[in-house]
């Protein structure tokens, strides 16, 4: 197919090009895969291959989409749900009327010197406390600021509350399990005893080289993080999306039509976001809804997330088309419609829409 053969073309010149040192790219168009691949290394010197773990950082969150997703489906919990009937503790210093919504749209307005902290050396109730002291300089709904860290470990609280289980237990077993993610690393639970992760980082390119970058650092690499630790393959992280693009895949996760309506809606827009240079992105819960984030042609349906300068997953809801990026380098966000991955969404999603995919 030409399309596919022109987005390969693009990934082999950024690789020859040394602005990316590995690329796995996934890409699926109803049900059927149409590309799975790798190209490059992992870390010089090591060819990268489909099977090879990658981190997804903030991508990581979509695992707690789904989980609120199931909690939605089974009536336990709401989107207008008070976050002080879930998390009492966290409804205090300006939080007290706010709702699950805000907290998983990321329509939260944090005052900036109370979030940021190293939760990676704490302990699930350290951070869980760190995060209830954080102060909001507005009421709930009034501004945006993307939550790398602080909310995801609320979000875990959450779920472990309403099912008894920790976190990284219930992801293990009703999201990783049930989608087949067999080679996904999450917290000791979803590592396979045999085969611990890799230690591999992420590069950059500098001066022509590709050295390890020091724009993520490794504690938000660390694989217990809730918004942020999860390691795994391209074709792995594209289930997490494509799971929520077609009614004969709802079953495997428990979901139904209202609820991925609930989860792909716009729960935030209109709202600058102060962690994202004032940027207004659409957001439904736990998932990127902005269209033009990912360059996604007019009038698509988009839900997803993004990486720092490292990867992206989207399905256009309407179409069930699916792309899955990740990468071995950071390259430095600039404007997003001239990045690879989103050319791509934007290629591909033209193709799909005009019959020539």
């Amino acid at each position: 197919m030409k399309a596919i053969g022109n987005v390969r073309d693009r990934v082999l010149s950024a690789i020859r090009e040394g602005t990316h040192l590995g690329v796995q790219l996934l890409v699926s168009h109803r049900g059927e895969v149409l590309l799975d691949e790798a190209y490059g290394e992992i870390e010089p010197g090591v060819p990268l291959t489909v099977d090879d773990r990658l981190p997804w950082i903030c991508c990581t969150k979509l695992l707690g989409a789904l989980a609120i997703g199931q909690q939605l489906r089974a009536g336990v919990v709401a989107v207008d749900t008070p976050l002080a009937e879930l998390v009492p503790e966290y409804a205090v210093r300006g939080k007290e009327r706010a709702t699950l919504a805000h907290l998983m749209a990321h329509a939260l307005p944090f005052r900036p010197e109370s979030v940021d902290r190293p939760y990676s050396g704490l302990g699930h109730q350290e951070a869980f406390e760190a995060a209830c002291a954080i102060e909001l300089t507005g009421e709930p709904g009034s501004g945006g600021w993307y939550s790398a860290m602080e909310s995801w470990v609320v979000v875990a609280e959450i779920v472990r509350r309403l099912t008894g289980l920790g976190y990284a237990e219930y992801v293990a077993e009703r999201v990783l399990a049930p989608l087949g993610m067999t080679r996904t690393v999450f917290a000791e639970a979803g590592t396979p005893a045999a085969e611990p992760p890799r230690a591999v980082g992420l590069f950059e390119q500098v001066d022509g080289r590709q050295v390890p970058t020091a724009r993520v650092s490794g504690a938000v690499l660390a694989p217990h993080l809730p918004g942020t630790g999860a390691w795994g393959p391209a074709n792995e992280l594209a289930r997490l999306v494509d799971c929520l693009a077609a009614p004969e895949r709802w079953p495997a996760l428990g979901l139904d039509r209202a609820t991925v309506d609930v989860l792909a809606a716009d729960h935030r827009s209109g709202l600058p976001d102060r962690n994202f240079g004032d940027l207004d992105l659409a957001w439904g819960l736990g998932l990127c809804t902005d269209r033009a984030w990912y360059s996604a042609p007019a009038g698509a349906r988009v839900a997803g997330h993004t990486a720092y300068g490292c990867g992206m997953v989207v399905a256009d809801l309407d179409q069930d088309l699916t792309v899955s990026f990740l990468s071995s380098s950071v390259v430095p966000p600039g404007g997003s419609g001239s990045r690879l991955e989103n050319l791509i969404v934007r290629d591909l999603g033209r193709a799909v829409r005009s019959g020539t995919a």
